[in-house]
């Protein structure tokens, strides 16, 4: 018998930051405030998190609450949510998983979570990654879906997903997924639209051969259906991909996956229907050593939105990461999301974009303290937003209680 490695702790942050344009001119009736003048802000984040790791299973459970207050009329944000994942592997050939994630955000709260992380690391993920667990208790962020920002009521959303693989041979395995996704807003004032709320039930499945010891190939065909609760029609989403993934020498890391997805929308009293298809696909190029880190993405999927339509999204991220001592690292971040509606009987935010840059330099002082520096800049361009840059610099502090995560 070998007994399960329980690892447990509680991050706690705590920043003050000066921000001019905050929310991108977002204002509580829903309408866009133009002002651009600055503000101070201080934020508390706490990040409990619990790890259990055994020779054949897993399990992960996080949460996290933050509040932010401002010195004017902006008042206080808050977001929360929580995180559990459980991996098992049956058998030699087999390991089952599952996944389960809320997100509560305030109108306000959601400008700190959209934006900065690639859609693939977000829980249930887009595109052709339904249900994959996200374990690290770090990367807890709501579904990447830029068409919530300037919606004035607070989001929901709510993720569950399963995932199986077995190996069929030595080179080959196959795996399948479902997964099951849930909008909520509430008390949304800002939208013209009414209730943006939809469910939404996803399942996908994957064969996968290893050529040689640095490159396997494989296929994937994920499917999605979509129910709005509003007067929006219900829409169908296929997609068939090929994929790869290959190590290019030392420090160079390679996956890709190409094909087509096909989204078709049925109608109602409202809405005639429509069908769109579209090239979609993702690529991912990482460099990585003992001191150095750097990828840069590329995203095309059709998913759901908060506008009632399933819409086109492409979303371009660049990380990097650098150890510059023992004590101290720098990282950045700078990301593009485009969503533009496929329905041609749209007239309102055919096309909405975000520009997001972040930089942070962090300074450790013992195992369980680090301090550190960060500025921001975001801009918006359609949606319920206004297209005024927001800029934002800050310091804080990090405290580590219980182990390392």
């Amino acid at each position: 018998m070998h007994a399960q490695e329980v690892r447990k702790g509680i991050i706690v942050k705590v920043d003050a930051e000066a921000d001019s344009n905050p929310f991108l001119g977002y204002s509580d009736t829903g309408s866009t405030d133009s002002s651009s003048d600055w503000v101070g802000a201080g934020s508390v984040e706490v990040r409990p998190w619990l790890t259990s790791k055994g020779p054949t299973s897993s399990f992960n459970l996080s949460a996290f609450a933050r509040g932010r207050a401002y010195t004017s009329k902006y008042g206080f944000d808050d977001s929360y949510g929580g995180n559990l994942s459980v991996t098992k592997r049956t058998s030699e050939r087999t390991t089952l998983s599952a996944n389960a994630s809320v997100t509560s955000s305030s109108p306000r709260g959601r400008y700190d979570y959209i934006g900065r992380l690639p859609a693939s690391l977000t829980p249930g993920g887009t595109g052709s990654d339904v249900g994959t667990p996200v374990t690290d208790p770090s990367l807890l962020v709501p579904g990447e879906d830029i068409t919530l920002l300037g919606l004035s009521g607070r989001t929901t959303n709510i993720n569950v997903g399963a995932q199986g693989t077995t190996q069929l041979s030595e080179r080959s395995s196959f795996n399948a997924n479902v997964g099951y996704q849930k909008l909520i807003v509430t008390g949304n004032s800002g939208s013209s639209f009414g209730n943006t709320d939809y469910d939404s039930v996803s399942a996908g499945l994957g064969y996968t051969h290893q050529l040689s010891q640095r490159t396997q190939v494989g296929l994937t065909g994920n499917g999605r259906y979509t129910h709005y609760q509003a007067i929006y029609p219900s829409a169908t989403t296929f997609g068939l991909f090929a994929t790869m993934d290959t190590q290019l020498g030392e420090f160079w890391h390679l996956s890709a996956s190409a094909g087509v997805s096909a989204t078709h929308s049925e109608a109602n009293s409202q809405f005639p229907s429509y069908s769109n298809v579209t090239a979609a696909g993702s690529v991912s190029i990482c460099n990585q050593n003992s001191r150095r880190s750097f990828c840069l993405s590329y995203d095309r999927a059709q998913q759901p939105s908060a506008l009632g339509r399933i819409r086109n999204t492409d979303s371009v991220s660049a990380q990097y990461t650098q150890t510059v001592s023992d004590r101290d690292r720098l990282s950045a971040t700078a990301g593009y999301t485009s969503s533009k509606s496929n329905d041609p009987n749209t007239t309102s935010f055919r096309d909405i974009e975000l520009l997001s840059f972040r930089s942070t330099f962090t300074h450790t002082f013992s195992d369980r303290l680090d301090g550190y520096v960060f500025g921001s800049v975001d801009r918006s361009y359609g949606g319920f937003v206004n297209d005024k840059p927001r800029i934002a610099i800050g310091i804080g502090l990090t405290v580590r209680i219980g182990d390392h995560p």
